[in-house]
């Protein structure tokens, strides 16, 4: 996201170690090439990591809640941090169903989806209300997929009047457990004795049926449902597929609720591969579904609307899904110029690196700076350049020992990295778009890993000198398991294959994410970096990511399938802004069409030669961003016409023409003319 969040500022400094000493949990295993080119002397793997507590630390952003029970790391940009962290707790979207907390209980539903020219909407519905005792809550457990809340009354008592209520993304069931007596009242339409003493169907108001599987003794007066229960039984709340009347003894009257979610993955073979288990308190199958990107079950028992389109309801234990890998790339491919093209290159290079660009102060424009410098760096070395290369080499390997002092912000107000320690988060002190509250995290982070891993692979002694702080970045946002210092996967979304940018997600829509590209790159800075330092668990757990953030990027945002019926209505070829609860065909930041597809290819790395797709695909997006201006004189100009490259030989000689003459001003802040060229002379042939 790009609204920038105002946050209370906390600041103290806690005795310091010289060093950030960071080194990542183990992941997956990985068989498949490395590709890209490898360091002739790569450092050593990093030494075990420091003590949290003597980290230099300072708060730049106090969350204005903390619905989090002690024990647990803060869940930033999560499909649930809209629960945990603003004032007022918001809905959550753990599709098919949405979840809302109340000042009594809860309002669980599956959205109703309605699609108009811009906006694919699915808000957050109330099929069912339940009301107890309760009126606070914590997040109690949460795992890649589910999560645990615990209802208490207002006194935060520790035993009685307590009530579990268990959500999973990709389930339609909602478990319930209670530690003392509690009695409940669910509301809806109409409510009837169903199947085995215990069991009670409901019909919401959108028609929508629901079973409750609960102890013996629930009493039904009109719309509601009085539930008694005991200390620790549970009961189970099932949303039914559409158009679907449950029987007794069917999947849906069985469907017990999910425990907890464990993931697996694998990058081999040319695919990237996930496997999500659900896990279930007696071991049995239960109702799942899947998301478009998923490919379908197998055996489906009926749908479930969503705003990405329909899911499909199977019994199972776990879903599994592909991805084509992608590996990281830290270059252009530019053995195929012809020597013409490779003067006409080198000339531009020559220009390029002899202007001193400015090197912001934040993360986010001066991580593209460094990134920006970084790739031109390896241009010129990979033309032979080697004038340029070295004035460029050091420019940038200057600029990375500035930020990457563990102590600089000890010192400084800029050009530095602090530890949050409210948030579990490494951010740079001079903040930019709400980074003090962890928004935009992997898109700001992942420049820094860039442009260290291409500046370090040739250059052991910087790589050992910036590894440190790089090392802390990289924890930050990949993380294997939770530890003192980062939460598991921080913004990657594993049910979706994404990303959320949003750190506390404020929004009644749920999470979201704009720039998918930029978590692109973010992920492949991260596994270059990896590959850099010899830690070949974090390669391969960035790769999947990257892999399965690519073709999320394809399905959700570029290239989803207009014949699904969920686009009915959607006049546009692109989805630029991904919500919990909505998409829409718009940015945080301009109403421009060329913006709408701009932010979903910066900064254009030499990996998104890989993710070019359908070439008449690629034509129509473009017809519409542009808008009829052939010459690409729009915002985003120089983005765009990278991408056109991608449809093939003949669009990328197009490209290269309007590249030579595009004005100086549409070339983006982080990247160069001489990039530019060189990214579309790679398509040529």
């Amino acid at each position: 996201m790009r609204a920038a969040t105002v946050a209370t500022r906390q600041r103290w400094v806690r005795p310091v170690l010289a060093a950030l000493l960071v080194v990542l949990a183990l992941g997956g295993c990985r068989d498949s090439d490395q590709g890209s080119s490898q360091p002739g002397d790569a450092p050593p793997p990093a030494p075990p990591p420091a003590d949290l507590a003597d980290l230099p630390e300072e708060s730049l952003g106090s969350p204005p809640a903390m619905r989090l029970a002690e024990g647990l790391l803060p869940p930033t940009n999560r499909w649930f941090s809209g629960l945990v962290f603003p004032e007022q707790a918001q809905p959550v979207f753990p599709s098919p169903l949405s979840f809302t907390p109340t000042t009594q209980g809860f309002d669980v539903g599956v959205p109703q989806v309605t699609t108009s020219a811009a906006t694919i909407m699915g808000a957050a519905a109330s099929d069912i209300r339940v009301e107890s005792s309760t009126s606070e809550f914590l997040v109690s457990r949460y795992d890649d997929a589910s999560l645990t809340l615990t209802l208490r009354g207002s006194e935060g008592a520790d035993t009685g009047d307590l009530l579990d209520v268990t959500l999973a993304q990709g389930s339609p069931v909602v478990g319930l457990q209670a530690h003392g007596a509690m009695d409940l009242t669910l509301h809806a339409r109409t409510w009837r004795e169903f199947g085995t003493d215990g069991q009670w169907i409901a019909t919401s108001e959108s028609g929508r049926a629901w079973v409750l599987t609960a102890p013996a003794g629930s009493i039904a007066s009109g719309g509601a449902l009085k539930v008694h229960l005991d200390a620790d039984e549970g009961a189970a709340l099932v949303a039914a597929p559409d158009s679907r009347t449950p029987e007794p003894g069917d999947e849906i009257a069985t469907a017990v609720a999910v425990a907890s979610t464990r993931t697996t993955h694998s990058t081999q073979h040319g695919a990237s591969r996930t496997t999500l288990d659900y896990l279930t308190t007696d071991g049995s199958p239960t109702l799942l579904t899947a998301a478009p990107h998923h490919g379908g079950c197998a055996d489906p028992v009926g749908t479930y609307p969503s705003v990405r389109g329909a899911l499909q309801a199977c019994t199972a234990t776990s879903l599994e899904w592909d991805a084509p890998l992608v590996e990281a790339l830290d270059r252009l491919d530019l053995e195929r110029l012809s020597d013409t093209e490779r003067q006409e290159l080198s000339d531009q290079v020559r220009t390029d690196a002899a202007q001193e660009r400015e090197m912001p102060a934040d993360t986010y424009f001066g991580g593209k700076a460094l990134q920006r410098e970084a790739s031109l760096m390896l241009i010129a070395q990979d033309l032979g350049l080697d004038a340029e290369a070295t004035r460029l080499r050091a420019r940038v390997g200057e600029a990375l020992r500035t930020w990457a002092e563990p102590l600089g912000c000890e010192s400084r107000e800029e050009r530095c990295f602090t530890f949050d320690p409210l948030q579990h988060l490494v951010v740079g002190k001079a903040v930019a778009f709400g980074s003090e509250t962890a928004n935009d995290a992997h898109f700001h982070l992942g420049y820094f890993l860039s442009a260290a891993a291409m500046a370090g692979a040739d250059d052991p002694v910087l790589a050992q000198d910036i590894a440190p702080v790089i090392d802390a970045l990289a924890q930050t946002l990949g993380a294997d398991t939770s530890s003192t210092l980062s939460p598991r996967l921080r913004t990657f979304d594993v049910y979706w294959s994404h990303s959320w940018a949003s750190g506390w997600a404020p929004f009644a829509d749920g999470n979201n994410q704009e720039s998918v590209s930029e978590a692109v790159n973010a992920w492949n800075g991260l596994a270059l970096w990896a590959r850099l330092r010899g830690q070949s668990d974090l390669e391969e757990r960035a790769t999947w990511m990257l892999s399965m953030e690519a073709h999320a990027s394809h399905t959700y945002w570029t290239d989803f399938d207009r014949t699904d019926p969920v686009y009915q209505g959607f006049d546009h070829t692109v989805a630029s802004l991904q919500w919990g609860g909505k998409r829409d065909w718009a940015t945080w930041f301009s109403p421009e069409p060329s913006a709408m597809l701009g932010i979903l290819v910066i900064p254009a790395p030499p990996v998104a030669s890989r993710l070019g797709g359908d070439p008449a695909r690629i034509r129509d997006n473009l017809e519409e961003a542009l808008a009829g201006a052939s010459d690409h004189d729009v915002m985003f100009g120089d983005q765009l016409l990278m991408y056109r490259s991608l449809a093939g030989p003949d669009d990328a000689a197009s490209a290269l023409t309007i590249a030579r003459g595009l004005p100086d001003e549409r070339i983006d802040d982080g990247n160069t003319r001489s990039y530019l060229m060189a990214f579309v002379m790679s398509n040529l042939r």
